[in-house]
């Protein structure tokens, strides 16, 4: 029985890099220092926080009490309570693998890139519920119903539409996010979401800010009815363009097997190069000089790999099997 590999070979026109600035920032909120079991919810008139590469922008106004929407950060824990008064929890009751410190965001909003970020790409971030939104959702509250009925069949749903934007409004693309989905002809595929998960950015391509828009089934007079949350973590900027230039500098780019195992191999058409292989998160896992990685370590995903000499960067992306 023969092996056949699948070996891709892409020719890759790349840009120079200038300096040695870093190439992906994650705004992970701990920064902002808030405390044990607390929230900021722009009581303070800013306007919004710096975190990271980004500025997330919050709305608070007192016209009629206290109003706020847009981000929040928060460090509460509360995953049970299901009412108004736990607005600022997560369901999973802490940050991404277990940190303190995350954002809310209710009805929407947007992130400004900012420093070497802006007019880059944004990777990605984790994203789950709110407490009281994934209750909302379970069981319904005084104004919005339970999703699926009392049948479990009407096909409900509750998502987030992120679209990119740059040169002061010219959009780049979107990228949709179902927090709830009961849209399944097989009701045992309904779901709504309870834990951490990765949301990839990446095809909005470059730009200067984001966008969120809520959609929902449940809707009425005045709108969506069930609460309109979601929490997020680990915001990370690729600080990088995508796209082609300086078509003058080619990187012949080979990789094989793909997927793969233990072994990829790496095949270039320049003999300097170094060799570094991020999840999609953006964490650098492995940082080799050889054309031969061993990979044995990485877990069963999807994987990027970096070539970068000293004039110009390729990158690809293969699978661990």
């Amino acid at each position: 029985m023969k092996t056949i590999l699948l070996k891709v070979k892409i020719i890759v026109s790349v840009f120079i890099i200038l300096g040695t600035a870093q190439t992906q920032t994650i705004s992970t909120f701990e920064s902002l220092n808030l405390g044990t079991n607390n929230y900021w919810n722009g009581k303070d008139f800013s306007g919004g926080f710096n975190n990271g590469n980004a500025f997330f922008v919050n709305h608070f106004d007192t016209s009629f009490g206290d109003y706020w929407e847009g981000f929040a950060a928060s460090t509460t824990t509360n995953d049970t309570t299901k009412s108004y008064t736990n607005q600022y929890s997560a369901v999973t009751g802490k940050g991404y693998n277990n940190s303190n410190t995350y954002a809310v965001n209710y009805g929407g909003g947007k992130i400004l890139l900012k420093g070497a970020a802006q007019g880059k790409v944004v990777m990605g971030f984790y994203i789950t519920n709110s407490t009281y939104s994934y209750y909302g959702m379970k069981n319904g509250t005084s104004i919005s119903k339970k999703f699926g009925d009392s049948t479990g069949n009407y096909p409900d749903f509750f998502k987030i539409v992120i679209s990119g934007w740059k040169d002061a409004g010219t959009p780049t693309d979107t990228v949709e996010f179902y927090l709830a989905d009961y849209r399944f002809s097989d009701n045992s595929k309904d779901y709504i979401v309870k834990n951490w998960q990765w949301l990839d950015l990446s095809k909005l391509g470059n730009m200067d800010s984001l966008s969120f828009n809520y959609h929902s089934s449940d809707t009425g007079m005045y709108g969506i009815n069930n609460p309109q949350y979601f929490c997020m973590d680990n915001f990370t900027t690729r600080d990088i363009k995508s796209g082609l230039s300086n078509t003058d500098n080619k990187i012949i780019f080979s990789l094989y097997p793909n997927p793969a195992n233990d072994i990829l191999h790496l095949s270039l058409n320049q003999i300097n190069g170094t060799v570094k292989i991020f999840n999609l998160q953006g964490e650098l896992l492995i940082s080799d000089s050889n054309h031969d990685v061993n990979i044995s370590s990485l877990k069963p995903g999807i994987y990027c790999v970096e070539v970068r000499t000293e004039e110009a960067i390729a990158v690809q992306k293969f699978i661990k099997q």
